[in-house]
């Protein structure tokens, strides 16, 4: 199964989503988990509608910021939706090639370091719930597991990356590594 992650940094104009419309094709993926989209509800379902073959979910973004989607091919995957707030959204997904079921959680993480902590508890708190041994949590987590990680702009600050390290630790995560990064 392939899934990509990707964030947009917007999907508002006509011109960007044509530009991603032509990388999910040549993307090959069952899945791609958008964060950042920056679009409203009528956007995003007309988004979804010239996609042809694909299906998608998406959450509204705040004014002008944030904003999730999830998109797939509803040949190769199942995707349902099971909730969705502000920052992340869980879908439970099934592959039909792989025959696997397992959650998904997109993640779009506020910048603030306050809102950081709190998300990382509510998603620790939900997977504790989910009791999966499967669970998939993708996204842009606006944290970093280590300082190596960090390529230009500001200094990372060392509480947020404690945080994240200890969300991930906690919550048994592996940081998968890409097999490429053709996006930012």
């Amino acid at each position: 199964m392939k899934i990509t992650i990707w964030n947009v940094k917007g999907l508002s104009t006509p011109d960007k989503r044509h530009l991603v419309k032509q990388a999910l094709v040549r993307s090959n993926s069952d899945i791609i988990a958008f964060q950042e989209t920056k679009i409203d509800k009528e956007k995003a379902i007309s988004f979804i509608k010239s996609c042809k073959v694909w299906e998608g979910i998406f959450q509204e973004a705040i004014g002008t910021a944030r904003g999730l989607g999830v998109i797939w091919n509803p040949s190769l995957v199942k995707v349902t939706l099971l909730e969705k707030v502000e920052h992340w959204m869980l879908c439970t997904v099934y592959s039909f090639k792989e025959n696997l079921n397992f959650p998904l959680i997109n993640v779009y993480r506020p910048t603030k370091t306050l809102e950081k902590t709190q998300v990382w508890q509510v998603l620790t708190n939900k997977i504790s719930v989910l009791g999966n041994d499967k669970i998939v949590v993708v996204g842009d987590f606006n944290a970093l597991l280590d300082l190596d990680e960090k390529k230009g702009g500001l200094r990372m600050s060392n509480k947020v990356m404690e945080d994240f390290r200890e969300f991930v630790m906690h919550n048994q995560l592996l940081d998968v590594v890409p097999k490429n990064r053709i996006f930012t």
